[in-house]
Formats: C-alpha cells, sequence, structure tokens
C-alpha cells in the first residue's frame, strides 16, 4: 500500500498524463541513472514539501495507484523500496507538486532522475 492521501482514480490519471507530458519533453540524455543517496539527496534539496507518489503495477493498469505524501515520507519509502545491489525496487515515479523534477524506479531497483 502506498503511503500519504491516496488519490482517485480520475486524478491519478490526470498525474500521470502530466508527468507523461513532462518526460515528453526530455530526451533520452536527460534520463541520469542515479543512486538512492543521490535520490535522496536531490529530493531533500527540493523546495516541495509535497509530492505526487505515483506507482505503476507491472502487470495490471488498473492496480496502478497515486497519492500525495510529504517529503519526509517520500525519502523514507525511496530508502525502503529500492537496493540496486539487491535488485529491488518498484516501478513507480516520485514528483513534486509544480512537476519541477520526475524521478522514475524500476522493479530491478534502478532509479533515474528523468527531468
Amino acid at each position: 500500500m502506498l503511503p500519504g492521501t491516496l488519490l482517485t482514480r480520475d486524478a491519478a490519471t490526470e498525474v500521470l498524463k502530466r508527468i507523461e507530458a513532462e518526460l515528453g519533453q526530455s530526451t533520452a540524455y536527460d534520463w541520469q541513472p542515479v543512486s538512492v543517496d543521490t535520490a535522496l539527496a536531490w529530493i531533500e534539496r527540493l523546495p516541495s514539501e509535497e509530492f505526487y507518489l505515483y506507482y505503476q503495477h507491472p502487470v495490471h493498469d488498473f492496480m496502478d495507484r497515486c497519492s500525495r505524501v510529504e517529503k519526509d515520507t517520500a525519502l523514507r519509502f525511496v530508502e525502503e523500496r529500492f537496493a540496486l545491489e539487491q535488485g529491488e525496487g518498484v516501478d513507480l515515479y516520485l514528483t513534486p507538486l509544480n512537476f519541477s523534477t520526475v524521478f522514475a524506479g524500476n522493479h530491478d531497483g534502478r532509479l533515474f532522475r528523468a527531468k
């Protein structure tokens, strides 16, 4: 289950559309692999105190979820759910409410700063 305030399906769809629009403006060169520590430091420096955490189920789209989380919750979630060495992670997007930066994660434990 995702932490924070779960958004309605319609609101989650709008968040995903906005994320995809933002990512559509980036190029492959903009997708920078980052370590968990680097991602945590980057998130910590962002001025936003709230984030969207969009989880994409690896098989079933109807199980996708999006929640609104506070910064400390976002930091804790990334720290607890990603371990590249063990190949552990979740398919997700994490972005401040203004979409200024988008982090993408995958189930293999890799994180990217995608914008």
